[in-house]
């Protein structure tokens, strides 16, 4: 298999570091455990300020030309908040929703697949293939094997993007549980793809009688449209080098595992929503919740990880402008 010649920079062996203060990673890692008020907050804030946009859609429901005016807008607004709450479905995968693994995925399969369409159990097998896979062509997360040009913002737009992705968990279900349980995954998986469709259907109806047609539209556009645009662009920016070269096939050629660490601002932490913002750590230590990355991160840049940490931390603006041809 070809290699390619993206850069790598060495990753830190956690359990050999050690803080200014002589502790080290074992002890602090003790301290972890999910912040409840923090999830809790982070899971509720994007349905307060979803709610108010429908509102404002519903004031404006007897002025058509503003409802016009603002339906892209609102779309996006409705789409970047969802996605920070459907981001979620992650923190679930790694048991991070609720240490109790059992409530963890009720809690996830009730209030996360009618907006994601995927069973956390289904989604669990393709993601931690992601870990093992990073940076090579088999990974089972591969938008950032494509570089974010015209062409792939077309598609994320226009719904290729997202037919291709479901296409492609699809052909994942199962594959790790031998061929015997291949098609029950895979009829998991659609009944999930069912949930969505029913529950997002409902919604939309809702929306509509309860605000203008025009919420309903912004509603389903960012479904089907900036939704796929959105996640498209954030793992692209996450994961792809800026040594890839355009023509080379990371299906065919080694990518090479390449993470992220971003801003803590407001909009990077709701954008890459659910820690996703410092996924630099998550790949570091995978069962650690994004609730305590504050701590983590404090850790790590005040033991010989730092020059790490630095030399990948970037902005999503930043990395844009550097990956975009």
């Amino acid at each position: 298999m070809e290699i390619s010649e993206t850069k790598l920079i060495s990753v830190p062996e956690l359990s050999s570091l050690t803080d200014r203060n002589g502790v080290n990673y074992k002890q602090i890692r003790k301290s972890f455990s999910i912040r409840y008020n923090i999830l809790i907050f982070n899971m509720l804030l994007p349905w307060v300020l979803i709610a108010i946009m429908i509102q404002f859609f519903k004031l404006l429901s007897a002025n058509i030309v503003a409802s016009y005016l603002i339906l892209i807008p609102a779309t996006f607004w409705i789409s970047f908040w969802k996605v920070a709450y459907t981001l979620h479905l992650h923190e679930a995968a790694h048991f991070n929703i609720h240490k109790n693994k059992s409530l963890n995925d009720f809690l996830s399969n009730i209030f996360l697949t009618p907006f994601v369409g995927m069973w956390v159990k289904n989604y669990r097998v393709v993601h931690w293939q992601h870990h093992e896979k990073l940076g090579f062509p088999d990974d089972t997360e591969v938008s950032y094997h494509k570089e974010i040009n015209l062409s792939e913002i077309f598609q994320a737009l226009t719904g290729v993007y997202l037919f291709k992705t479901f296409l492609r968990y699809f052909n994942n279900a199962g594959i790790k549980n031998g061929r015997e349980n291949i098609l029950s995954a895979k009829i998991s998986f659609l009944t999930g793809i069912m949930v969505m469709l029913i529950t997002q259907t409902v919604i939309t109806f809702i929306i509509y009688n309860f605000a203008s047609v025009y919420a309903a539209a912004s509603w389903v556009l960012s479904i089907f449209i900036t939704e796929p645009f959105l996640l498209k662009i954030r793992q692209t920016l996450e994961h792809r080098s800026l040594f890839a070269k355009k023509d080379t096939d990371y299906k065919e050629v080694v990518h090479g595992a390449v993470n992220r660490i971003f801003g803590n601002d407001l909009f990077s932490s709701y954008f890459g929503g659910a820690g996703f913002n410092r996924h630099l750590l998550h790949h570091l230590d995978l069962v650690v919740s994004y609730t305590d990355f504050d701590k983590f991160e404090s850790f790590l840049m005040n033991s010989e990880a730092r020059s790490y940490i630095e030399e990948n931390r970037a902005t999503y603006l930043k990395t844009f402008k550097q990956l975009f041809k």
